[in-house]
């Protein structure tokens, strides 16, 4: 009899143990776990590439807003916001 086939069988990690081995936070957890479901052809590949893609812009987006200097000149706020849609 043929076993069942299970997606965790070919796994030598499972995304939880990644994250937190890695310390990785919210947004970055969400990006290995969606990519890891991708690579593995688990329900729909594209879609969760796509949800890893979400996830990471995000965390780009948190980034680019902690490095922003808020009391600077007006310029670098409006370029800020023009790449962004602000």
């Amino acid at each position: 009899m043929k076993k069942e086939f299970d997606h965790h069988d070919d796994l030598t990690y499972e995304a939880s143990e990644v994250i937190e081995a890695w310390d990785l936070n919210f947004n970055l957890g969400h990006v290995a776990t969606y990519v890891a479901k991708a690579g593995q052809n688990i329900e729909n590949p594209l879609y969760n590439l796509k949800k890893a893609k979400w996830y990471l812009e995000r965390e780009i987006l948190r980034l680019e807003r902690d490095s922003i200097d808020w009391n600077c000149d007006r310029n670098q706020l409006r370029d800020f916001g023009d790449r962004h849609n602000f």
